[in-house]
Parts: C-alpha cells; sequence; structure tokens
C-alpha cells in the first residue's frame, strides 16, 4: 500500500476508534500517545488530507469512499474544539458524529 494511503489510513483508524483514542490521548497507553491536536495535525499537515482526497482519482480510490472521505473532511472541519480537553472531546456528542463517520470511511476502505 502506498505510504500515504497507509498513513492516512492509520489517522483515520485512530479517528474511528474511541478505545484508541482514550489510550492514546488520556496517557493509558504506555507504547502510544497522541491527542486531538497530534491526529489532527498528523491528518491535515503531515498527510495533506485535504489534497489527499483532492487525488483521490490518481490514487484508485472509489468514488464511494472519496465521497464518504469528503463527509468526514466536513466534520472534521466544523468540530469545534474550543478549550475543550481530550477527555471532554471524547465524550462530546458532536465528535461522535467525526467518530462514526470514520468507521464508515474504514467499511468503505478498498
Amino acid at each position: 500500500m502506498d505510504k500515504w494511503i497507509e498513513n492516512t489510513y492509520r489517522d483515520i483508524l485512530e479517528l474511528s476508534d474511541f478505545d484508541i483514542q482514550k489510550k492514546s490521548w488520556l496517557g493509558n497507553d504506555p507504547h502510544y500517545s497522541s491527542s486531538y491536536v497530534e491526529i489532527m495535525c498528523s491528518l491535515f499537515d503531515d498527510n495533506d488530507f485535504d489534497n489527499f482526497i483532492d487525488e483521490s482519482e490518481k490514487l484508485g480510490l472509489s468514488y464511494k469512499l472519496v465521497n464518504e472521505l469528503n463527509k468526514l473532511r466536513e466534520l472534521l472541519n466544523q468540530y469545534d474544539e474550543g478549550d475543550k480537553t481530550d477527555e471532554e472531546i471524547i465524550e462530546d456528542p458532536l465528535w461522535g458524529l467525526v467518530v462514526n463517520q470514520a468507521k464508515i470511511v474504514l467499511d468503505n476502505w478498498m
């Protein structure tokens, strides 16, 4: 799998799983540490999520997957974390919409 695709997939996997978020964002995993800010930076800055979606045809991603990725991007762009802690984000019902959409993305992945 192309490294760009693999890294983006890994970021979306983290977005799709409350258990991963609780372990890595709240310091409950001695082998992996992350946070809301880190996953957003990884997805949008390191993995250039916007360009990833824009280049999806060249990457061979299905129309259905791209459609679901666009929905995820919209939810992420609309989500306002404000001054919430990572724990408060995880508990936020609006964040739950992001997590559910990330699950849908993974269900449609290649």
